[in-house]
């Protein structure tokens, strides 16, 4: 009996003794563990960054479409002012 009784309690310890390290290793992964507030401001930062980027590629996308608008134009109005001579 005494030696169930020995068995019995080294097997609470091991379980006791995985339980507790099972416990640490949560904590230190909780504590490397990014948050969602934390990737939230990457994924701003991040997107501020692209847009700083893309902002003046579109300006002067922008630009380019009112330039060939405007030449289409002038074109359009020269055919018409040769077309009647």
């Amino acid at each position: 009996m005494a030696e169930q009784k020995l068995d019995i309690e080294g097997k609470v310890d091991l379980i006791l003794s995985t339980v507790v390290k099972m416990d640490e290793e949560i904590r230190e992964i909780k504590e490397t563990m990014a948050t969602k507030d934390y990737v939230d401001v990457v994924v701003d930062a991040v997107k501020e960054e692209l847009l700083s980027e893309i902002r003046p590629i579109g300006r002067a996308v922008d630009k380019d479409a009112v330039a060939i608008i405007s030449h289409g134009q002038s074109i359009g109005q020269i055919k018409k002012h040769l077309a009647l001579k």
